[in-house]
């Protein structure tokens, strides 16, 4: 009863996991798409009063990068965790 109650934590741990990996995913996507399009509008601004909307569209731009560059620092701390439960399970099956 013990085991099998390790199981599902360690199931629903995995699917937990598993959730938020593909959420990131398409998140990236997602601001990959931001990315593009915040650079084509910054490279459309000019004039010679456009300092103000070419800070705060080139401040967007940052941001939209740092979150990019976040999610791509967790999918991997995400993928080993998931191979540390597999691990785990396949102890509890033998």
């Amino acid at each position: 009863q013990k085991l099998e109650h390790q199981k599902r934590l360690l199931a629903d741990q995995k699917k937990t996991l598993s959730e938020e990996y593909d959420m990131n995913i398409q998140r990236l996507s997602d601001l990959e798409k931001e990315k593009t399009a915040v650079a084509a509008e910054l490279a459309e601004i000019k004039g010679l009063f456009s300092g103000s909307k070419r800070k705060k569209t080139q401040e967007r731009l940052t941001e939209i990068e740092n979150r990019i560059a976040k999610l791509n620092s967790r999918n991997p701390e995400i993928e080993q965790e998931l191979i540390k439960i597999d691990d785990k399970l396949e102890k509890l099956e033998k």
